[in-house]
């Protein structure tokens, strides 16, 4: 759904210049919405530092990654309801 908001070209300009950074499709898709929006794109991938692309304001922080893992081991541990 997110790439059916982005304007054709974005993903593909944006890969031109991020493809050796070993960003995914989905990576590049997150990317061109946040310059779509023109908000920053927030991620725990320190890979996306690296991204130079005019218009595009990447975050990253240690601290998201570990509240994501706090709870995506939550979500493992607890126990269903009935």
């Amino acid at each position: 759904m997110v790439l059916a908001l982005q304007p054709r070209r974005t993903p593909t300009t944006i890969g031109a210049s991020t493809r050796k950074l070993g960003l995914s499709l989905g990576d590049r898709a997150c990317l061109a919405l946040a310059k779509r929006l023109r908000v920053p794109a927030y991620t725990a991938d320190r890979a996306w530092a690296a991204v130079q692309v005019p218009g595009i304001v990447v975050r990253t922080s240690g601290r998201l990654l570990h509240h994501i893992v706090r709870l995506s081991l939550a979500a493992r541990t607890k126990e269903p309801t009935p």
